[in-house]
């Protein structure tokens, strides 16, 4: 037994293990009044549990036909429902909280200096921070916390997983095969929701480094919903030995047992392509305690309601994860060399036909043999962690100590480029080149300190500094001087300078600020082979690493919304969200320069007052547009 199991061993034997795993903590609430709040790993029968995640998530996503709100809206009147949510919240804390200082204690002087929390997809900052508050409120319980309201860290289920698989070279070869590059697409169908997410895995010398491509989403839905659909089912469609069984004595007993034969069917059922497949019989004895003459207890769920509650529950979630693989498989078709996988987990995706449909999904959008199978973590055998629940807390452990200094990343191989667009009107990816120029590396030969770069633009190219995170020199010919885009994250979106010729310099500070981590921007107009010195801008970047997705991220100065969208640096120096208002403001600016630059024959010099603001620090002195002073 590993010791990732022996969190919770003493509620082994109470544990059935068809809801959540042997040995980790029951966290379901007992809304059935009266009666404790939280039983633990007392199977409870007779009382009606709801996920703790429902009152931590306040709901979010689960619309009001979603059966998940049955339960809500027969207590719609009961003000003791929420509050019954919320104490019931807590003790399932405190539970974990004093176990964990147990653990502590046995090691002493062994501290909790961070906290890795993992959430689905779909929840936003405030359900994150609705979390954060309730760890905080309860940390009395805990003598060994030793860190800041800001180390709680959240990382969503499906990053966790990615996680897992990666920081292992033994499980990564086992989940991931030997390729060198490829996009692997992590798909998550839990209970209560689909959380998809790609990364991009590179795999070399028994080492595996990858990082996050673009944000992770979520759907609603999964076999929890499904099963909230049969119990309400159960309530007029329940019959024993000796005829119809009238709803009011289906009790909250009598459809637990039941409930319980409806998952062990799911993961065995095939539910194949024959309509008779999509029946469901479940029957069961009598339960303990329940009063009744009968011995057998019987709901049958025709085909084709069975097909519509899967239909309902899976609908979303299916729709989510096509769009993910689509999105796989048009990065695996631009990217020459790169290979991609599927990698599926949760405990819904161990029902056979949502099995077939991935399958067939993948199947369908590639209609090739570029990319192999899905792989389905239930099925490989990883002895060591042998629960998925643990294994995504594990991942969300790993990411939470994956911490990075700047300088440290680039020492271990990170590279950044500036990116540019072709005078295409500052417009969508094709016009992006596939290489960008390295501004920043550590080659050995003081490229730590970087040196000016030269472009030209007509005031519509569209600049953004890239990163390779695992950008290998030895690999590579000692002077070569560009980054392959199709392996790089965005790291700051520079806009569109206005036309000339401009220098651009990246590099590391003498001395890094005790409080926080940074990379010096400077940039610089060009003319006539001279310096305009008041054009000479140098901004300060801080950075932050973000431990789910293996990146490096600008903070800006102030706080912005929508920093999902993007984060970039106008000419003039100021921090913006790339929202749709602000793409659709430069797309304006484009055509004003177009059309200025028909009138005009020469190069106009701007002004700089009106173009750039002015920041503090030294200049670098040069006379020319040389690459390097």
């Amino acid at each position: 037994m590993s010791r990732y199991e022996e969190i919770n061993p003493e509620a082994r034997a109470t544990q059935d293990g068809s809801r959540y795993e042997k040995g980790a903590f029951n966290g379901y609430i007992n809304t059935s009044e009266p009666g404790e709040v939280y039983t633990g790993d007392d199977l409870s029968p007779s009382t009606t549990q709801v996920s703790a995640k429902f009152f931590l998530g306040n709901g979010r996503g689960i619309d009001g036909e979603n059966p998940l709100r049955a339960e809500a809206a027969r207590n719609v009147n009961n003000p003791n429902f929420e509050t019954r949510g919320e104490q019931g919240v807590e003790a399932i804390l405190r539970a974990v909280f004093l176990r964990l200082e147990q653990e502590c204690q046995k090691k002493v002087p062994l501290k909790i200096v961070d906290f890795g929390l993992s959430v689905p997809a779909h929840w936003t900052l405030e359900e994150h921070e609705r979390y954060a508050e309730v760890i905080r409120s309860n940390s009395g319980f805990l003598s060994s916390w030793e860190f800041q309201p800001e180390h709680v860290h959240f990382h969503t289920e499906v990053e966790a997983i990615a996680h897992f698989v990666c920081q292992d070279s033994d499980i990564a070869d086992r989940i991931l095969g030997r390729d060198e590059s490829q996009y692997v697409l992590f798909l998550d169908f839990g209970g209560h929701s689909m959380n998809g997410c790609i990364f991009f895995v590179r795999r070399s010398n028994d080492k595996t480094a990858f990082f996050r491509v673009g944000e992770p989403s979520g759907k609603v839905g999964g076999t929890a919903m499904w099963e909230a659909d049969v119990s309400e089912f159960c309530i007029d469609h329940t019959t024993s030995n000796e005829g119809n069984v009238d709803s009011a004595h289906v009790t909250q007993l009598l459809r637990n047992a039941i409930l319980k034969e409806f998952r062990a069917q799911l993961v065995v059922n095939t539910f194949g392509t024959e309509e008779s497949s999509w029946a469901m019989n479940l029957t069961i004895r009598k339960p303990r305690d329940y009063s009744s003459d009968s011995q057998y207890f019987h709901v049958n769920i025709p085909a084709l309601q069975t097909f519509e509650f899967f239909r309902r529950v899976f609908r979303e979630p299916f729709q989510e994860a096509e769009r993910g693989i689509r999105e796989t498989a048009r990065l695996i078709q631009s990217h020459r060399g790169v290979n991609g996988r599927v990698v599926v987990s949760g405990g819904s995706a161990k029902n056979q036909f949502v099995k077939t449909l991935l399958k067939a999904t993948v199947q369908k959008v590639f209609n090739s043999s570029k990319l192999p199978s899905p792989i389905f973590l239930d099925e490989i055998s990883v002895s060591e962690f042998p629960y998925e629940s643990f294994n995504i807390a594990k991942g969300a452990a790993l990411a939470t100590a994956k911490t990075r200094m700047i300088k440290e990343y680039i020492d271990d191989g990170a590279a950044f480029g500036i990116q540019v667009t072709r005078g295409r009107g500052g417009g969508g990816d094709e016009a992006w080149d596939h290489f960008a120029k390295v501004v920043l590396a550590n080659t050995g030969g003081g490229w730590r300190r970087s040196r000016y770069h030269s472009f030209e633009t007509d005031g519509t190219n569209r600049f953004k500094i890239v990163c390779d995170p695992f950008w290998d020199t030895e690999s590579r010919p000692l002077r070569q001087t560009w980054l392959d885009c199709g392996v790089t994250y965005d790291f700051l979106d520079l806009l569109m300078p206005p036309r000339g010729k401009w220098q651009f310099r990246l590099s590391l500070p003498a001395d890094q600020n005790p409080m926080y981590d940074c990379l010096i921007l400077e940039r610089r107009m060009i003319h006539g082979g001279k310096v305009l010195w008041p054009t000479h801008q140098r901004v300060e970047l801080r950075t932050s690493f973000d431990r789910s997705g293996m990146t490096f991220l600008v903070q800006p100065d102030r706080e912005l919304e929508d920093l999902h969208c993007g984060i970039g640096l106008t000419p003039a120096g100021t921090y913006v969200a790339l929202t749709t208002f602000i793409e659709s403001e430069w797309a304006d600016e484009v055509s004003r320069r177009m059309a200025n630059t028909q009138r005009q024959n020469e190069v106009e010099v701007p002004n700089a007052v009106d173009i750039l603001s002015s920041f503090a620090g030294p200049f670098v002195e040069l006379d020319s547009d040389s690459d390097g002073p």
